[in-house]
């Protein structure tokens, strides 16, 4: 009978010690991650033929920023990458990545310098009073100025055929078609100067000349301007991925990824739902190195997904702190701490975990 008292007090304090033992354990869930970083740049090519440049904030899952380059009806541009980064691992902020040139913006601004070139010629023969040379050698740089531009007529003719026909690539053709127009610039100037030197110009028209030199000079600007905005550069210093194939209906041609913050995004079976929360810790351990990386969770997805074939969720924690050699794409084991529970707290979801499917 003794011993029936003894067994039994020994029970009851064994069962008191559970329910009100002080001590507290950390339930983790072991999972495994890949590494992305926060953000992403993608400069990519549509098959209309848009250059587009777009950042992914990949923590959040959201594009922050999209832009498109789109020209005019009839436009020849080209397209490359700058050959310096072919090389590269690493770009700084404000590199340039790709270049971008439009045959009828160079035309504009070839023009336009030329217009100007001729105001200020006009200018030098006003504002000095003097001739800039004699009437016949005008008159034999207005015939040289014709020849040139004659022939230059006839090329740019027969190139225009030839790059009809495909015969000749669009880099050659803008060459003729510079070529062509500032024979036509420097015939206009040799018009002007005979013009000058035959007849004269009343002192007034410097004020007028100075306007038109200083308009020419706003419109060159603004044109030099859209040509800057055609160069494409990194919008943050990064780790450059080489990409093949294409993302969607995108043709990638360079990707950067921001070296500066990661994520690890972990897929979690849905059992453990109920148990994450944001700014839990986790651990992470690379399944190629001892060193261990820190992470806070920051978002979890409210989305099932069939993972395996069985159910389960993306969470996504923001390392905190990262091991070095670390970059984009890699696995790592990840430890998601969800709180302190009690023994028989503890107990419960450890036998959820094993048994509940």
């Amino acid at each position: 009978m003794k011993k029936k008292f003894l067994y039994f007090g020994i029970a009851l304090a064994i069962v008191l010690g559970v329910i009100y033992c002080p001590f507290k354990f950390t339930y983790i869930v072991y999972a495994t991650g890949k590494v992305f970083p926060t953000y992403e740049w993608v400069l990519g090519r549509t098959y209309d033929g848009r250059i587009t440049e777009t950042i992914k904030n990949n923590q959040l899952g959201v594009i922050s920023s999209y832009a498109g380059k789109e020209f005019q009806r009839g436009d020849v541009f080209d397209f490359y990458i700058n050959p310096e980064i072919n090389n590269k691992q690493f770009v700084e902020r404000g590199e340039t990545i790709g270049i971008l040139n439009s045959t009828e913006l160079m035309r504009q601004i070839n023009q336009l310098k030329g217009e100007r070139e001729v105001e200020k010629a006009l200018l030098k023969v006003y504002s000095t009073g003097q001739k800039i040379q004699t009437i016949k050698e005008a008159e034999t740089n207005l015939t040289l100025a014709k020849e040139r531009f004659s022939i230059q007529d006839k090329l740019i003719s027969r190139q225009a055929d030839l790059f009809k026909d495909s015969l000749i690539s669009p880099q050659q053709y803008d060459i003729a078609k510079n070529e062509y127009e500032l024979s036509k610039i420097n015939l206009t100037l040799a018009e002007a100067q005979l013009k000058t030197l035959s007849t004269g110009e009343k002192p007034e028209q410097i004020k007028f000349i100075i306007e038109k030199i200083e308009n020419l000079t706003k419109q060159i600007a603004s044109l030099e301007s859209r040509k800057e905005a055609l160069q494409i550069k990194a919008p943050f210093a990064g780790l450059i991925q080489r990409k093949k194939g294409g993302l969607s209906s995108v043709e990638v041609l360079a990707n950067i990824v921001d070296t500066a913050s990661y994520i690890i995004v972990t897929p979690v079976r849905i059992k453990e739902f109920k148990n994450l929360a944001n700014g839990q810790k986790c651990v992470l351990k690379l399944f190629n190195s001892d060193c261990e990386m820190e992470a806070t969770v920051c978002h979890i997805d409210n989305a099932i997904q069939i993972i395996g074939g069985k159910q389960a969720i993306y969470v996504t924690a923001k390392i905190d702190k990262k091991c070095p050699g670390v970059y984009p794409g890699i696995f790592a084991q990840t430890n998601l701490h969800c709180g302190q529970h009690t023994i028989i707290e503890y107990s419960k979801l450890l036998f959820q975990s094993l048994f509940y499917r």
